[in-house]
């Protein structure tokens, strides 16, 4: 967690770019709604990019620890439903 706060610090300053699979560096991120995209592909294999959606999200987060412990359990198309840019 001391990484994403360094990476979370510099953001003010610098852009940032940090491709994961981990739920638990997702469950540490301060501001998943702006800070997270997912990037998958569609039938086209053309890139899609999602951000979540903040009430979405909030809501989820009553019951999840995090955005990786709804992603964990299978639940992120729920809460990744914005267009990301």
């Amino acid at each position: 967690m001391r990484v994403l706060d360094f990476f979370e610090a510099l953001v003010g300053e610098h852009p940032v770019l940090l491709a994961t699979h981990s739920d638990r560096l997702l469950d540490g991120l301060s501001d998943p709604a702006e800070s997270a995209i997912l990037c998958e592909l569609d039938e086209n294999r053309q890139t899609v990019t999602k951000r979540p959606d903040k009430s979405q999200l909030e809501q989820w987060l009553k019951r999840y620890r995090g955005l990786g412990d709804i992603r964990a359990e299978g639940h992120e198309s729920s809460v990744m439903t914005r267009e990301g840019t």
